[in-house]
């Protein structure tokens, strides 16, 4: 118990951290901002066993605070971000932890690179997946599902940094592992084989990426069903394919199938349905149908703020949506006007240097400088 002398050295030495400035109060966080140099000489004079302890406890807080309901996972940005640096600074002291992981920890690091590899931090969630893989296969083995699950999540970080074999090579190794112990029509094989042809199409090979997606989708419907939810992701991707072959009318009847599927299971306004309005949105756009195209990207954009947050990338992506169709229409001051506002989102949701933010700065400047060369031309004529 403290005394009341002792409370009055706490409170002083406080004081005295305060004023070298290497901590201060936030109120409105109502907590308190450390100097990393306080934080790091705290961690290294723990001894081994402290520092792996200290790891898995902040571990543990830092994932309970994570796990929600997936429906819930698109109301929870904010939280995330205000998160995110304690999830870097972890990420990078992983290896304090003990090499006599429990089934816990694996599940908690799990949760934790999730969510880095939802906000696009790939360097973060690459140095935990390669940490936990080879402790997965040694306490559960090669071919449990939790390790190949792993292994599939190695393919998508790299399918998001655009190294496409790289991606392939760690899909074709969880495939493998699925055949071997789930066989071929198991749901796991399918949607393995399924992120396989995501990646073909990504690559530009169209035909071989329908050839697996009608492989998967004649197995799905054979034992899931025509309209459930995960056949319907396989007609989406189909169209999808059928989009970048350039084969409009061909993807716009995939892309309604799936969405009247989606809409009867999941609601008008679920975020796989609105990714599905935004696509048809995006046919209609290519096609030079500018007031269709907009039409469904606002469809979208009102379902996305309705069960998101304005705020939210995905409401942002919208907007950006929609001042793409104004800016195609040559309607270059509403563009700026939507371009802005998805800017001040972003800057505000992701930061000034998120490469989605400076992509969206990007188009502010061209857009911005085409209307005031328009501005400038006008005059001209007019005097």
């Amino acid at each position: 118990m403290l005394t009341a002398n002792k409370l009055d050295s706490v409170e002083d030495s406080i004081l005295d951290v305060f004023s070298l400035s290497l901590a201060k109060r936030k109120y409105s966080v109502n907590g308190f901002w450390i100097h990393p140099v306080v934080h790091a000489w705290s961690r290294e004079r723990l001894s081994k066993d402290n520092k792996a302890k200290k790891s898995s406890d902040a571990l543990s807080l830092v994932a309970a605070a994570l796990k929600y309901p997936y429906v819930e996972a698109f109301r929870n940005w904010m939280l995330e971000i205000k998160l995110m640096p304690h999830m870097h600074l972890w990420a990078h002291h992983v290896y304090y932890l003990s090499e006599n992981v429990t089934e816990k920890l694996l599940d908690d690091i799990d949760t934790v690179a999730a969510v880095l590899y939802l906000h696009g931090h790939f360097s973060h969630t690459d140095r935990l997946l390669r940490w936990i893989l080879p402790r997965k296969e040694k306490n559960l083995g090669i071919d449990h599902p939790s390790t190949l699950g792993t292994i599939k999540n190695m393919a998508l970080v790299f399918f998001r940094q655009g190294k496409y074999n790289d991606s392939l090579e760690w899909y074709r190794r969880a495939m493998a592992g699925y055949v071997r112990t789930q066989g071929k029509d198991h749901n796991s094989t399918l949607e393995t084989v399924h992120n396989i042809a995501w990646v073909f199409s990504h690559q530009g090979k169209y035909n071989d990426a329908l050839e697996q997606y009608k492989w998967v989708l004649t197995r799905r419907e054979r034992s899931l069903g025509k309209d459930h939810i995960s056949t319907l992701a396989t007609v989406n991707s189909i169209a999808l394919v059928f989009s970048g072959q350039g084969k409009y009318d061909d993807a716009l009847e995939w892309f309604r199938r799936a969405l009247a599927g989606k809409e009867h299971a999941l609601g008008k306004d679920h975020p796989s349905t609105l990714a599905t309005v935004h696509n048809i949105a995006t046919v209609f756009l290519e096609q030079k149908k500018y007031d269709d195209a907009l039409e469904w990207h606002r469809r979208a954009l009102t379902g996305y703020e309705r069960v998101l947050d304005k705020g939210h990338p995905l409401t942002l992506g919208a907007v950006s949506n929609v001042a793409e169709v104004f800016s195609r229409q040559q309607k270059y001051s509403d563009a700026l006007e939507w371009h802005r506002r998805a800017l001040a989102g972003y800057e505000r949701v992701l930061s000034i240097v998120h490469p989605v933010t400076q992509k969206s700065r990007r188009r502010v400047e061209e857009v911005g400088l085409i209307s005031e060369s328009i501005k400038m031309l006008l005059t001209c004529f007019c005097n």
